[in-house]
């Protein structure tokens, strides 16, 4: 709780040094939506965001300051740097204060895998792996206990769908074939 004290005013400090951060801009039914990111955070996991190295690393001066200003300490060697897209720049390098930062091709953030394809298919084939062991244990349980059907399905929302499900916000815009997949094979079984 002390740690987001002391980052609540991280995203406005950043913007008010006129720091880019990703603009996401969308029509959708002549409504125009747009959102800016400077910075995800949770906890003491935080991402900051840019859409060119330039900005990024002007952002990431701007957050050495900040952190500098309020007596905070950055473990650099948790840090890294991910380019979404085919292509990265590789003469572009990242640095905090004279530390160059590593560049990775994937990176684990709240559990949630990215990868610099930005396809979420990892994360989907992780949780339904993870869903499927779960379930076997779940089949156990109803088949020693011989629970009635509601019961069955009750016991499946609650222990269950939270597997799969984990950081859908991020990834459950495509494809959900794997993760139906689980829920039909559970339904047959029961």
């Amino acid at each position: 709780m002390l740690f987001a004290v002391f980052l609540n005013d991280l995203e406005e400090y950043l913007d008010s040094r006129a720091n880019s951060g990703v603009v996401l801009d969308n029509f959708d039914d002549n409504l125009f939506q747009f959102i800016k990111i400077l910075v995800l955070l949770y906890a003491d996991d935080m991402i900051l965001m840019s859409d060119n190295p330039t900005s990024l690393q002007k952002s990431l001066n701007d957050f050495v300051n900040y952190c500098q200003e309020w007596k905070l300490e950055m473990i650099i060697d948790k840090t890294k740097a991910m380019t979404f897209g085919a292509r990265t720049n590789r003469n572009s390098v990242l640095k905090i204060g004279s530390t160059p930062i590593e560049h990775v091709s994937s990176y684990k953030y709240l559990g949630c895998n990215f990868a610099k394809s930005g396809s979420f298919l990892t994360i989907r084939r992780h949780l339904v792996n993870q869903a499927n062991k779960a379930l076997h244990l779940l089949y156990k349980r109803l088949y020693n206990l011989h629970l009635p059907f509601h019961l069955a399905i009750k016991l499946f929302d609650n222990t269950i769908v939270p597997i799969p499900t984990y950081s859908s916000e991020v990834w459950g815009y495509k494809d959900l074939a794997l993760i139906e997949r689980v829920y039909c094979t559970f339904f047959k079984v029961v």
